[in-house]
């Protein structure tokens, strides 16, 4: 069979084309740049040869040999840009990368910036984290500078690669993530995944067998913290946890997860991906078993707020009756001043109810400004009664009402 020579011109304008080759009838490409010829390359059939797309977002990457992505030339590189940061309040200098790192190899931070690529770096040190509400870890920090020192990190393992550019001196952070689960189940303490295997582009945390003996509601913590301080005050601060954001997935600092009482299998799925952190998590909730939940009527409701005293004095109600499981509780003369209040139980915060969540039957209340609570105008009332539904097969109060 005769050998057939095709001729191809590709014309470039300031990006490579990468492709990958698997067929070996060789043919000829010439490769053309801004109207001249510049070269030619020996390929396969053109419809044997898989195009990438070479043209990346500008913004920060995390490459190198510790990572999946050796540098920006690599076909996968768009999955190693940057996040712009979920901090408490909105900064734009703030990135973050959730990704897998091997332990003693080297990798750095690129931005890419139209055509031109600039390599940061730094010195890092492990510094234990001590501020309020951070995880329970120690984190690798240094002074963010281009043309740094190679980063590196002991272990193998799954990281969160904070960068902090609104300080005179920018900062790195890089926290090593043990993710684990935080809410009422367990009193908003830390229960924790079992490490999984060790892999570059995808990982899954799972809790097997886990029991929650009532409705429960919960979030995705690492470290048994909330979040890491960018700023010594604490008024910038990085979010360590992921909640629920609609049919949107997981987001950092998103809603509550609501789970029902039962035996669960709890998966939260890492996988490497680009851009909003919401790209690289999935979970799956899968009931296995149920357990028996019925109502205790040793649980204590109370009123709190500046209505009634302050935030740590409760007025108690008395429980009354369970009929068909419709639980009343009453208490008898109470006077409430201008303020605020909200009704809990137990004298904790596990479980709460505010403006929209239990439903008000009497004048003189209104919704807050903030926070959820309930203000009122004050007044003696001779009886508030609570009551609410108890669904005993999913452990959760339902339709809660105060009676004034």
């Amino acid at each position: 069979m005769k050998e057939m020579k095709k001729i191809f011109l590709i014309l470039l304008a300031v990006a490579s084309v990468v492709f990958s080759i698997t067929a070996q009838e060789i043919e000829t490409m010439y490769v053309m740049k801004n109207g001249i010829i510049t070269h030619e390359i020996a390929i396969p059939d053109i419809d044997s040869i898989v195009f990438y797309n070479p043209v990346l977002e500008d913004g920060f990457y995390v490459v190198g040999a510790a990572t999946s992505t050796p540098n920006l030339q690599d076909a996968n590189a768009s999955k190693a840009l940057m996040a712009v940061g979920f901090s408490e309040f909105y900064q734009s200098s703030i990135y973050v990368k959730y990704l897998a790192l091997e332990g003693g190899k080297p990798f750095s931070i690129v931005l890419k910036d139209d055509d031109t690529e600039i390599s940061y770096g730094a010195n890092l040190t492990l510094t234990a984290l001590v501020d309020e509400d951070e995880p329970a870890i120690s984190v690798y920090k240094g002074k963010f500078a281009k043309n740094g020192a190679a980063l590196y990190v002991a272990e193998n393992g799954l990281y969160h690669v904070i960068i902090n550019l609104n300080m005179t001196e920018p900062i790195i952070i890089i926290a090593p993530v043990s993710w684990g689960i935080r809410g009422t189940m367990n009193d908003w303490g830390f229960s924790a995944f079992p490490t999984p295997a060790f892999n570059k582009t995808s990982m899954t945390f799972m809790l097997q067998n886990f029991k929650i003996s009532t409705g429960s509601q919960f979030k995705y913590a690492y470290g048994g913290g909330w979040s890491i301080w960018l700023h010594e005050d604490g008024y910038l601060r990085e979010q360590t946890n992921l909640g629920g954001n609609g049919e949107n997935g997981l987001t950092p600092g998103g809603y509550n997860i609501n789970i029902a009482a039962g035996i669960w299998d709890i998966e939260l799925t890492w996988n490497l991906a680009g851009g909003n952190v919401t790209n690289s998590f999935k979970d799956n909730l899968t009931k296995t078993g149920s357990v028996n939940s019925s109502f205790d009527s040793n649980t204590v409701f109370s009123l709190v707020g500046t209505a009634v005293m302050d935030w740590d004095t409760d007025l108690d109600f008395t429980f009354i009756s369970n009929t068909d499981n419709h639980i009343i509780y009453k208490a008898k003369n109470v006077t409430l001043m201008p303020g605020e209040f909200k009704v809990r139980t137990n004298h904790g915060w596990n479980w709460n109810w505010g403006w929209g969540q239990v439903s008000i039957e009497g004048e003189g209340f209104w919704e807050s400004a903030g926070y959820g609570n309930i203000e009122t105008a004050g007044g003696f009332f001779s009886e508030v009664i609570f009551e609410f539904d108890w669904n005993e097969k999913e452990g959760y109060l339902i339709n809660p009402k105060l009676k004034f």
